[in-house]
């Protein structure tokens, strides 16, 4: 359907250029030359120009998404005896993932057990650390680019684990005004491989 809209949108425009050539153009220009180098012009004007932001835009995106600051990791955080560890600092809590690979002391193939404990582990570990996310423009021209940086926090220090980056944009104003960007058209993942929740953490 989005297809079929898009060349009628095209057909559309291409009528509009091409009335437009031949009241404005044809009339006034003279000469073969004249009038191939005009309708040239005119027809990477009417067509190239209404996507030149875009055009221009993916290729800024490319360099700003490769120049996105890197993940931060700053863990294991020292959290003591508590949800996750015991007064003699043995583990208490086990992630889902740790349980289904073996690296815990219950049976990998007990499913149930593995997705219980996990929620245990994920809720225990939601109350530990604490996230906030801030978004800031950095380009606003050919494309506007946005960057968000999301900062965890261990709740009961305050210190920083984890910073990470990412920027996305809508794209050019033609998708803006469409409405087609509103699932961001470019996106830029962070760099760095994302550390498991159990990483976090130490007696």
């Amino acid at each position: 359907m989005s297809g079929l809209i898009l060349l009628v949108v095209v057909a559309v425009w291409a009528t509009l250029g091409f009335v437009l050539w031949k009241c404005l153009v044809r009339p006034r220009v003279r000469g073969a030359v004249a009038l191939y180098v005009a309708t040239v012009g005119l027809v990477l004007l009417w067509f190239v120009g209404p996507v030149a932001d875009e055009i221009l835009g993916a290729r800024e995106f490319k360099r700003l998404c490769d120049e996105t600051p890197a993940m931060k990791f700053y863990g294991p955080i020292a959290v003591g005896s508590g949800w996750f560890f015991d007064e003699r600092g043995q583990r208490k809590l086990w992630a889902q993932r740790e349980i289904e690979e073996g690296k815990s002391p219950f049976p990998k193939s007990d499913i149930k057990v593995a997705y219980a404990e996990g929620r245990r582990f994920q809720e225990a570990w939601q109350l530990e650390f604490k996230s906030s996310q801030e978004t800031h423009l950095i380009q606003v021209w050919p494309i506007p680019v946005l960057e968000e940086r999301l900062t965890y926090l261990h709740e009961s220090t305050k210190k920083v684990v984890l910073v990470s980056y990412w920027r996305t944009s809508p794209g050019g104003w033609i998708k803006r005004l469409t409405g087609w960007s509103s699932h961001a058209t470019y996106q830029c993942p962070n760099s760095g491989n994302w550390p498991q929740e159990w990483n976090w953490i130490k007696y």
